[in-house]
């Protein structure tokens, strides 16, 4: 992912959490509308993300969980899906 509004990228084994930040340097959290936007346009698409971090009004991380059992090409399926809905944020909402 080489979008401007990750922040961090971290996890522990399949379990991944993608930060999403205004700017990086400051880390600032991405709002509320955006991160709903990127998590309905993974559900649209057939992508089922969450957001963690702080609950749902402060939430700036989309968490993944994917089977343990799963295939390279779904887990490309899954960034491109990921990458695509990071691009269609809007700046401001």
């Amino acid at each position: 992912m080489h979008s401007p509004w990750v922040g961090d990228v971290r996890g522990k084994g399949m379990l991944v959490g993608v930060e999403l930040v205004q700017r990086r340097e400051k880390k600032e959290p991405i709002g509320s509308k955006q991160i709903q936007a990127v998590v309905d346009f993974c559900r649209d698409d057939g992508l089922i993300v969450r957001r963690s971090g702080g609950g749902l009004r402060f939430s700036n991380t989309i968490t993944l969980s994917p089977p343990l059992v799963i295939t390279r090409g779904e887990i490309d399926r899954i960034v491109e899906t990921l990458d695509r809905a990071l691009a269609e944020i809007p700046v401001t909402l």
